[in-house]
């Protein structure tokens, strides 16, 4: 008998894509949840070819969130917001016995479920946080130490509500500490400005603001790196002005400030191409010898890459392969696997690795992994 994989909020943007993906491969029964009976019925009878189930469903119903936890072999939840909906499905799937994958989560879920727990789930499968954790783990692959790391990730997409909400809420609740670096720890005084950048795969000038996220902190530590660097890169007109009012803002500004995020992005993609691009330079060593990696990951938007991060983790958790405990995406992954899942993804514009420092990508080799 197959897998039944329970997908929460499967007929949003990233989570159509991930069940369309999971039918694909033939991963297991879907059965798709959400609030909006008529989103999920259109999803499974056009872009699932009717395979799969809707199953009508309010996350703050505990009884009837754990009875839809019950049915399942592995639910993956793709909801948000995930600072508003927090550990509350990871806390029925535990009950009920059922592994666990969250596309966000991030360190607020995982404050809340660990230590204590035996049962598996993953967290942070998706694009920021994850594979923004994931790559750089992958050029590190055969190196025997591991100095420093740069970071640059953009998009010129829309927002969905989730996903600017949370962005604004991590802001203000200084998750994400604007203008700060790793210097043999975390650093406030080592990135104190934003910059200007030409980057390869950008096709305009861009600003880059340096932060130090839980995340990349982690990355740090796990690395061993003396110095890293992660760099928002921000494109157009009105959401770099727009962001600026986020940090220090009031908790009664959250709403308003979540849908200026949106227009902004909304406005700032008008008559230009959606896309998502991941940028990382890794200097290390091998042995006795000096090396410097460069990977470019780029997809016509954000979606394709939550779901390439997220595809991996559904069929690790089928597979068995992932321990009890509650983990971050990150650890627990293969990262050649994911590299592969990127590779393979008809939607990923540009993928490949160098062996050279990023300021000599300007015009680099079109070549794919």
């Amino acid at each position: 008998m197959s897998a039944r994989i329970g997908l929460l909020g499967g007929y949003g943007a990233v989570g159509a894509l991930i069940a369309e993906r999971v039918a694909q491969r033939g991963l297991g029964a879907l059965s798709i949840a959400g609030r909006d009976a008529r989103a999920g019925q259109v999803l499974i009878a056009e872009r699932l070819n009717g395979a799969g189930e809707f199953t009508e469903l309010d996350l703050y119903d505990a009884d009837a969130l754990a009875q839809f936890c019950d049915r399942c072999d592995l639910v993956v939840n793709c909801a948000g917001p995930t600072r508003r909906i927090l550990d509350r499905v990871a806390v029925a799937a535990r009950d009920a016995g059922v592994p666990y994958i969250d596309i966000g989560g991030d360190h607020p879920v995982h404050a809340r479920l660990a230590p204590g727990n035996d049962w598996p789930a993953i967290l942070s499968a998706g694009m920021i946080p994850g594979l923004s954790a994931l790559l750089p783990r992958y050029l590190a692959r055969d190196c025997t130490s591991v100095q420093s790391l740069t970071v640059y990730h953009g998009a010129r997409d829309t927002f969905g509500y989730s996903s600017a909400y949370d962005y604004v809420v991590g802001i203000g609740d200084g998750d994400d500490i604007p203008m700060a670096a790793w210097r043999d720890g975390p650093s406030e005084d080592a990135a104190r400005r934003v910059v200007d950048l030409r980057l390869p795969h950008f096709p305009e000038p861009v600003t880059g603001q340096p932060y130090l996220s839980p995340e990349a902190r982690r990355t740090a530590a796990d690395l061993g790196l003396s110095t890293g660097t992660w760099y928002s890169v921000l494109e157009g007109e009105r959401l770099p002005v727009v962001l600026q009012q986020v940090a220090g803002s009031r908790p009664d500004e959250v709403a308003a400030l979540t849908e200026k995020v949106r227009r902004a992005a909304e406005f700032d993609l008008l008559g230009r191409t959606r896309h998502a691009t991941l940028l990382f330079q890794l200097d290390g060593r091998r042995d006795d010898r000096a090396i410097t990696r460069s990977l470019v990951v780029r997809a016509e938007g954000a979606t394709v890459l939550v779901a390439a991060a997220a595809l991996p983790a559904i069929e690790a958790v089928l597979a068995g392969a992932v321990a009890p405990g509650v983990h971050f995406a990150a650890e627990v992954l293969d990262p050649g696997r994911v590299v592969d899942d990127l590779a393979a993804a008809p939607a990923i514009v540009h993928l490949s690795e160098h062996d050279v420092a990023l300021d000599a990508l300007i015009a680099p080799d079109e070549g794919s992994l």
